[in-house]
């Protein structure tokens, strides 16, 4: 690497720490290779991983990482076994949302919930368990920890899915960062 692209890729990582904060940029050859790897497989290291707090954090940090010309890839739990989040290439960015988990609203008149994409489907169940309430859908084969977001990602089948359809089946709209860092909605949402 050439003292120029280190010393812009210094600046990147700076910047990006700004965002989300420097304990959540993970640069050590172990988290890169802990993050590039799903339960079978491993692939190329990614550059470095992300870990947002925030809708907000998230969609600075990806308008900066692709204006830099990185591929972002978002990675809920973990727990996929179709190397959905492996990178192809090494100046690809590990987006971890599993800190974008929180229940935003239950709303039992209209009967719908609001999640972000890092809530794992345990966290909704027990939610909604307290409230004598379930989602039609409710868990991917990967179990309680995977992510509603994961599920949504790769139109998941399972809990529920044989009566009520997939996941995607259920859902009424997103709320989606794109690559330039706008956010979208769609759907009933939209």
């Amino acid at each position: 690497m050439t003292e120029d692209l280190k010393q812009d890729f210094t600046e990147f990582v700076k910047e990006l720490k700004e965002i989300v904060g420097d304990k959540s940029v993970l640069m050590s050859e172990n988290d890169l290779k802990f993050y590039s790897s799903d339960v079978f497989k491993e692939s190329l290291l990614a550059s470095l991983v992300v870990i947002p707090n925030t809708t907000e954090q998230l969609s600075k940090a990806i308008a900066l990482s692709t204006k830099e010309n990185f591929f972002v890839i978002p990675r809920g739990g973990g727990l996929s076994y179709t190397d959905s989040y492996l990178p192809k290439n090494h100046n690809s960015i590990i987006f971890d949302l599993q800190k974008l988990n929180k229940i935003i609203e239950i709303n039992h008149d209209d009967m719908f919930v609001i999640v972000e994409a890092g809530c794992t489907w345990e966290k909704l169940y027990n939610a909604l368990k307290d409230k004598n309430l379930r989602t039609p859908y409710f868990g991917a084969l990967s179990g309680l920890y995977s992510t509603v977001g994961g599920a949504m990602s790769q139109n998941s089948i399972f809990f529920g899915s044989g009566h009520y359809g997939s996941a995607a089946d259920q859902c009424l709209g997103l709320e989606i960062v794109l690559a330039d860092g706008s956010i979208l909605r769609t759907g009933s949402w939209s």
